[in-house]
């Protein structure tokens, strides 16, 4: 009887190292997918951002306003600038 125990004792000592095994080795996996898991949402911080817009400064008018070339349209806004307009004194 006490062969048995001795060698359900080895087999338990064995369950319990392939457990431990196993352990550390989903825990390196779960490192890995929180890493990768935090560059893609990242990743997707940046995709989903809205687009910069911008517009291309055209003429200024006698009125006060500007025309503007802004998202591939011709528009005409007032402009906030006190500044001297290019070109102008």
């Amino acid at each position: 009887m006490k062969a048995a125990t001795i060698g359900q004792g080895q087999a338990s000592r064995d369950d319990a190292d392939q457990a431990f095994g196993q352990r550390d080795r989903l825990v390196a996996a779960l490192e890995q997918a929180r890493e990768e898991i935090t560059a893609l949402r990242e990743e997707v911080d940046k995709l989903s951002a809205p687009p910069a817009s911008y517009g291309v400064y055209l003429s200024s008018n006698d009125d006060g306003t500007v025309n503007l070339l802004a998202s591939g349209r011709k528009s005409t806004r007032r402009s906030r600038s006190r500044r001297s307009s290019p070109g102008r004194s």
